[in-house]
């Protein structure tokens, strides 16, 4: 319990954060980088949100390799066919 006068305020999410989350779900490397961003500004900061940017790194990471694989598997046909 605080002493009456002294309220102290809880520093506020990252929103950076936030909007990584938000775009694993739409644009999965937006999400990723966003995600990056969020956590360095977290660390020289006192905001909190270190979770849900950590959580958009992991989520965008998997998606975004999700997304490339399917690239990466049919593309040695391609470079066959052309040579």
């Amino acid at each position: 319990m605080t002493e009456p006068g002294t309220d102290s305020v809880p520093p506020q999410v990252n929103l950076v954060a936030i909007t990584a989350l938000i775009f694993t779900f739409v644009v999965a490397p937006a999400g990723l980088v966003l995600g990056l961003v969020a956590r360095s500004q977290i660390r020289r900061s006192s905001e909190r949100g270190a979770g849900i940017a950590t959580a958009a790194i992991v989520i965008g990471g998997i998606v975004t390799a999700l997304y490339v694989l399917p690239f990466l598997l049919v593309a040695p046909d391609i470079v066959q066919h052309m040579f």
